[in-house]
């Protein structure tokens, strides 16, 4: 079907010119705005170890792109990509994985996690290129606790100051993601999501910062850690409508510009025109061939329809339009549309499947974490309680062998003082270490296994010695975690 030929304000063209289509090319919202006051619409998925809530994977896909976005529920996800591009795991499949959530971002939502964070998300807090986004949002969660998690996302733990290279030690660090139709999202300025999360260390001496995207990290004042007393919050799952299915475009259509933030429900599906209703008016074609001076889009009583106002100064038409879809505008919009109602089935699933676990999880939450840290997440990314560990301790210059006496070529050298929630890194085969301390070392081989020592090793070197040749055991990354885990008694 053609696009008729309307004349807006345009003297220069004639009648039987074409009104241009307008490239609506802005950021994809999903469908139907549900509201509900603060404190009063919460939803809840998680619970610890010990209590399943969930433990089936379901896959949904959504989409405004040409190719299908992947988005997976469940709590062992490592699919999303980081907000730091400075980071890359050493190894893929040993990435702690993303406890993930489908919210309905339109309503106010509390959310436990399956490590006892407890997140206070306001509604309509995601945007994408600064537009709001409503309805259904995918949200990544994952925390990390030990040295060994630190290694294993390859979070940088130093932070330079005044030229001197400190290594942070963590009381708590968690990264945050939020995506729709794979786009990455970003928090409005002026909200936050405020963050409850379980502490592994104790102390008021840890600050927050929050590493940027070149993998620096940022302090953040006036946050602090406090024990939490409070009772246990009850949640309530906000409702969501379902999406609205796309109409083939089949009788006289317009071609009509609007606003997106005044029309957010029609961002869903792309190259949307407006069909006049002709079971409420008869429709008179001529109307095409009239050089208006305004069309103007309203909202009618109904959700199916809106008012279309065609003006000039001697008359004002009215008609009564619904949204339609043409061509590979209409079979995009379908695609789209199953796989939001698919989204939509899954958390209505959810929505069923609640039972009174939830609650017991919520008492062993708060029973399991008497110190928690809390703060005020202004954006999407990784924040960290940490306090920053000046070098001390004994200087040693190290080599790596095998049991054979073979040098092992390697790049880092990653160590762990297991008084201390911190990884320590040493690139120039000069570490530094604390002689009355339990250590724990390793390396990357050049051939990607790892090489590692127990705090024997260290037991064994001579007082005040400044060499030292470390015959490590090699295994492959998969039993080597599993040892370091063991040692470090992660």
């Amino acid at each position: 079907m053609e696009t008729p030929k309307i004349n807006i304000d345009r003297e220069e063209l004639s009648d039987e010119q074409m009104l241009k289509h307008k490239d609506f090319d802005q950021v994809f919202q999903t469908y139907g705005k549900v509201t509900n006051p603060f404190y009063q619409s919460f939803k809840f998925w998680g619970g610890l170890a010990g209590i399943t809530i969930m433990a089936t994977i379901v896959t949904l896909y959504f989409s405004n792109k040409p190719s299908n976005a992947e988005v997976t529920i469940a709590t062992n996800d490592t699919s999303a990509v980081s907000t730091q591009i400075a980071l890359t795991p050493p190894f893929e499949t040993l990435d702690l994985p993303y406890e993930v959530f489908v919210i309905n971002t339109s309503a106010d939502t509390l959310l436990f996690t399956a490590d006892g964070t407890q997140l206070e998300i306001p509604g309509e807090i995601f945007a994408y290129n600064n537009v709001p986004v409503t309805n259904l949002v995918q949200l990544k969660y994952r925390q990390f606790n030990t040295p060994l998690d630190f290694f294993l996302s390859n979070i940088p733990m130093t932070y330079d100051s005044a030229g001197t290279n400190y290594t942070f030690e963590s009381a708590g660090m968690i990264e945050l993601l939020a995506y729709q139709n794979k786009n990455k999202l970003e928090l409005i300025s002026n909200k936050a999501i405020e963050v409850q999360m379980p502490s592994p260390i104790e102390g008021t001496d840890f600050n927050l910062y929050q590493l940027d995207d070149q993998g620096n990290w940022h302090y953040h004042p006036n946050d602090h850690a406090e024990a939490n007393n409070d009772d246990v919050q009850q949640p309530v799952v906000p409702p969501v409508d379902a999406p609205v299915k796309p109409i083939k475009a089949s009788g006289h259509i317009f071609n009509v510009e609007f606003d997106s933030l005044q029309f957010p429900e029609l961002m869903a599906y792309k190259g949307v025109f407006f069909e006049v209703d002709e079971t409420e008016q008869a429709f008179d074609p001529d109307l095409y061939n009239i050089s208006w001076h305004a069309m103007e889009l309203q909202h009618a009583e109904t959700a199916k329809h809106y008012l279309l106002l065609l003006s000039r100064p001697d008359t004002t038409v009215k008609l009564q339009v619904y949204p339609v879809y043409e061509g590979a505008s209409y079979n995009k919009a379908m695609e789209i549309y199953n796989e939001q109602y698919r989204a939509y089935e899954v958390y209505q699933q959810q929505v069923e499947q609640r039972s009174d676990a939830i609650s017991a999880t919520q008492q062993h939450v708060q029973a399991a974490f008497g110190n928690m840290r809390t703060f005020s997440s202004t954006s999407l990314g990784i924040w960290n309680f940490d306090r920053p560990l000046a070098p001390k301790g004994q200087k040693l210059e190290v080599q790596f062998v095998d049991n054979h006496g073979n040098t092992i070529p390697h790049t880092t050298i990653y160590m762990v003082d297991k008084q201390r929630n911190a990884l320590f890194t040493f690139n120039d085969n000069k570490i530094q270490y604390k002689p009355t301390s339990e250590n724990v070392l390793w390396i990357i081989t050049t051939n990607g296994e790892i090489a590692f020592c127990s705090p024997e090793a260290f037991k064994s070197i001579p007082s005040k010695s400044k060499q030292h040749t470390f015959t490590m055991v090699l295994m492959s990354p998969n039993m080597a975690t599993n040892n370091l885990k063991h040692l470090i008694g992660a």
